[in-house]
């Protein structure tokens, strides 16, 4: 025996005028399996018309009640003129009551201005934008949607309190207060901020015994220290700074808060600290587009202090690159079966939007992808967070603009046979995969076609 079929009845209310229109939306979703109540089917000669409405609306086993909304209806509607003025006194009562939420909107049209056409008494309602063809379609699998109780997007199960919260043993104050005063002081007072990370990032560590098995919970205090440090970023971006201006002295300075002679999980934990530091501020700088701003973080060349000898050395981007082999022990030993422990650590931690697993894997892969167009040297980074990614990557889909393509070249100092040739051809294929993974990195040519580059003008 067959299970019963869930189904949805509503009332639809509209304007004659709108009769061809609305009737083709009301077949579709006949075939859609929503029963429909309407005059041109269920009002038999004879009926009274008010009444059929007032019935109709008051059923019981009418789900919903279809609005389908243009200019006629709206101005019927609010001079209360015909059977559409008689149904908005009928409707108007269930419409405000939000417990029911029985009236939904159909927006059929907009006026000259682009406003919504719907009668005064339903403004304020959400509505379905059934507006123009381009929107149309998605608006009809929303409606269904609706109607069937299958949201596309479910709101997820609430999770519990962060643990970190509770491992908020250092005092960020002094951080927070610098980050509120950024306003105040141009472009230069992000050393102050900068000198507090780097006094926050000694006072986590430097007396402490940290071992691998609680490691994970000092590398959440550096990441309660990150968390600021993105929003100063973006304050400071909206401020009229320039993010690599910021992040070329703070990543300076976390890396060179291992100092000479510290213990090597200590290292480890810092310089994994700043490699992902790094990936947040490239990830900022990407949401905001700046493309300048871009090249300048990653073509800058970093003075390091060695924690094993007293020369500094000049660092690129990709020497800030760590891989922890304390994570991965910490994976094993906890059986955590992460592809890449360090990778799951970073993505866990989001400020939407961003700082998510989306932004951060993007921006993880974009310096991957330059780091050959940056240097004649045969050095790579190595993109740990790939296996998170999912989707396209704007930068490279845009290179099919002529101009865009004009304005990556000059910034970037690439040619452009030698740009074609790298998207072609990955130089480090063989190497951009995880151990315990099956997919490799995806290139530049995953996101766009050679052949379609600088042809849309």
């Amino acid at each position: 025996m067959q299970p019963d079929v869930e189904t949805r009845k509503v009332f639809i209310s509209y304007s004659w005028s709108d009769q061809p229109r609305v009737l083709n939306i009301v077949e579709r979703l006949l075939s859609s399996g929503i029963d429909v109540v309407m005059d041109v089917y269920d009002l038999e000669p004879g009926m009274d018309k008010y009444q059929f409405m007032e019935r109709s609306v008051n059923d019981p086993s009418v789900d919903y009640v279809l609005i389908f909304s243009s200019k006629v209806y709206a101005q019927k509607a609010n001079s209360r003129e015909g059977g559409v003025g008689d149904e908005a006194q009928i409707l108007s009562k269930d419409a405000y009551d939000c417990n029911k939420n029985k009236v939904q909107i159909i927006l059929l049209e907009r006026d000259e201005n682009k406003s919504e056409c719907v009668p005064a008494y339903l403004n304020t309602k959400k509505y379905f934008d059934f507006s123009s063809p381009a929107v149309e379609q998605l608006a009809f699998e929303e409606l269904v949607r609706f109607l069937y109780n299958k949201p596309l997007f479910k709101k997820p199960a609430l999770g519990q309190r962060p643990t970190y919260l509770d491992e908020e043993k250092v005092d960020l104050f002094p951080l927070r207060e610098e980050l509120s005063r950024l306003p105040i002081g141009g472009t230069r007072r992000f050393s102050r901020f900068i000198d507090e990370v780097a006094k926050k990032i000694h006072e986590t560590i430097f007396d402490a015994n940290i071992n691998i098995d609680n490691y994970l919970e000092y590398y959440g205090q550096l990441q309660n220290i990150r968390e600021v440090c993105v929003d100063y970023a973006v304050r400071y971006f909206e401020n009229d700074g320039k993010i690599s201006d910021f992040s070329k002295k703070l990543i300076e300075t976390v890396v060179n808060c291992c100092l000479f002679g510290m213990p090597y999980i200590k290292i480890d934990l810092v310089r994994s600290f700043a490699h992902e530091l790094l990936i947040c501020m490239v990830a900022i700088i990407l949401y905001y587009d700046e493309l300048e701003d871009l090249r300048a973080l990653l073509s800058y060349k970093f003075e390091i202090k060695g924690p094993y000898r007293s020369v500094n050395s000049f660092a690129t981007y990709s020497d800030i690159y760590h891989y922890s082999d304390i994570f991965e022990q910490i994976n094993h030993k906890d059986q955590r079966k992460r592809v890449c422990l360090h990778a799951d650590q970073m993505v866990s931690r989001q400020q939407y939007p961003y700082i998510t697993q989306e932004t951060l894997s993007t921006a993880d892969l974009v310096m991957y992808h330059l780091r050959p167009m940056l240097s004649i040297k045969d050095d790579y980074w190595f993109p740990l967070l790939y296996v998170y990614f999912d989707g396209g990557i704007k930068l490279w889909a845009r290179l099919e603009s002529k101009s865009y393509l004009e304005a990556f070249e000059e910034i970037f100092s690439i040619e452009d046979k030698r740009l074609i040739d790298l998207i072609s051809n990955n130089p480090h294929r063989d190497r951009m995969r995880h151990t315990n993974s099956w997919d490799e990195a995806p290139w530049i040519s995953a996101f766009i076609d050679v052949d379609k580059i600088g042809k849309d003008a």
